[in-house]
């Protein structure tokens, strides 16, 4: 039965291990997935680190760990906690640890733990942040104005310098303070946008009324989110301000007729 028991622990995901509450956390049963996580063998553990748990915990880590535990421990006698522990070759590993409060076979009050490797999982959601500070500052440096729609139904989401520019936020797409007749331009080609497959749309110059009361053109430039299945979701638009280019253009092309027509060189 002690055979089929040591069987179970030793399957379970992640690791287990005993420890009584004193000074050290000495930890009293560690399973063979535990040791594997932290890349210590138990004589290992004994003779270097004295079969302290503090010790292998981050030394930053420690204060708020064992303050995480004295709060959970007024509430119950379950702890939920995640701390960094160095293994033995060095590397720094997250562990997420459940544990149960518990007197133990030696009569001493200690905790059974359940512990499993989040250093993955923590790190992936720091690379999100990074990438979503990154792209917060990134916003913060441009004029340009980032919008998002579900493919179907409403929930306009729009960059926060758009109030600077135009105002107040639209509560859907046809909302925007855009001329008439190039919203309906607009909203005609999202209509055409039902294709399959089709990602890019072409891409949309709007005369846009701002905070000044006078319109300015901008273009807009949109792509369409598919989900895992192939699905659109979403239209994620980037309204960048063209008007100084735009009517630059119109200027020039207005001199390339009247030359034409006056049959002057170009430039007279």
């Amino acid at each position: 039965q002690g055979r089929d028991l040591q069987l179970i622990i030793n399957s379970i995901p992640g690791g287990l291990f005993s420890c009584t509450m004193d000074e050290a956390l000495t930890l009293q049963f560690m399973s063979e997935g535990f040791l594997s996580m932290i890349g210590y063998t138990q004589q290992q553990l004994r003779e270097e680190c004295h079969n302290s748990l503090k010790k292998l915990i981050l030394e930053e880590d420690l204060k708020r760990t064992l303050q995480d535990v004295e709060e959970q421990m007024k509430l119950g006698n379950t702890k939920l906690i995640e701390y960094r522990v160095r293994c033995r070759d060095g590397k720094v590993i997250w562990l997420y640890d459940k544990g149960q409060r518990v007197t133990l076979e030696n009569g001493e009050v200690g905790f059974y733990c359940i512990v499993i490797d989040i250093t993955e999982q923590i790190e992936t959601e720091r690379e999100l942040m990074l990438s979503l500070e990154r792209h917060r500052i990134i916003m913060e440096q441009t004029n340009d104005i980032i919008f998002e729609w579900p493919f179907q139904g409403s929930g306009l989401s729009i960059s926060g310098k758009w109030k600077e520019v135009f105002g107040s936020l639209p509560g859907a797409l046809g909302e925007i303070p855009a001329h008439p007749n190039d919203l309906q331009r607009l909203l005609d080609l999202l209509k055409g946008s039902k294709t399959p497959g089709k990602r890019r749309l072409p891409d949309v110059d709007l005369r846009m009324k701002t905070v000044e009361d006078d319109y300015k053109w901008y273009q807009l430039r949109i792509t369409l989110q598919y989900d895992e299945k192939g699905h659109p979701i979403k239209y994620i638009g980037l309204l960048r301000d063209i008007d100084r280019d735009k009517r630059r253009t119109e200027k020039l092309m207005m001199k390339a007729e009247r030359d034409e027509l006056t049959g002057e060189p170009p430039g007279v």
